[in-house]
């Protein structure tokens, strides 16, 4: 009893001190956010609008391990809260620059679906784009294209924890 008692103790104390150093950081990015569909039945559709979006990003150590896209008021493909783990999820320059990139997603109406997307921290930029055919019965194919830029507040607090 006793040896189990302090296997139990010595599991505790090495897990509260690997979740004792993540970090969680918001940041809070407006934009801009353009689609364009193009079809050969008819005109193309350009829209462009502005969209409010919250990022919420983990550090452990002073690597980043998660992402999560959450309260967003764009259509880029995304639910309202969406995460994207570090398999997918690329870091460069020290972790200034993060470039997020999901796998091709094919659905019944929309297939070669690829998305990209790039966070500077260094001069606070979210930017992206996502490309997709859509089908449907009456119009055929249609080809989408969906890009955004927009400025992100509160790059300077992560790069102070990583340290710039």
């Amino acid at each position: 009893m006793r040896k189990f008692l302090f296997i139990l103790l010595l599991g505790l104390l090495f897990s509260w001190n690997a979740y004792s150093a993540i970090k969680e950081f918001t940041l809070s990015c407006k934009g801009t956010f353009k689609s364009t569909i193009d079809n050969p039945k008819f005109d193309s559709i350009i829209n462009e609008e502005t969209f409010y979006e919250d990022i919420i990003l983990l550090y452990n150590d002073k690597e980043i391990k998660i992402t999560s896209s959450i309260y967003t008021s764009h259509t880029l493909g995304r639910a309202s809260k969406t995460s994207i783990g570090t398999d997918t999820l690329e870091s460069w320059g020290n972790g200034k620059i993060l470039l997020f990139t999901w796998p091709e997603i094919e659905t019944s109406i929309a297939k070669n679906f690829k998305y990209e997307g790039r966070l500077s921290l260094i001069n606070s930029s979210y930017v992206g784009n996502q490309k997709s055919e859509i089908y449907s019965d009456k119009y055929g194919v249609s080809y989408k294209e969906q890009s955004f830029e927009s400025m992100c507040d509160g790059t300077e607090e992560i790069l102070n924890y990583i340290g710039n």
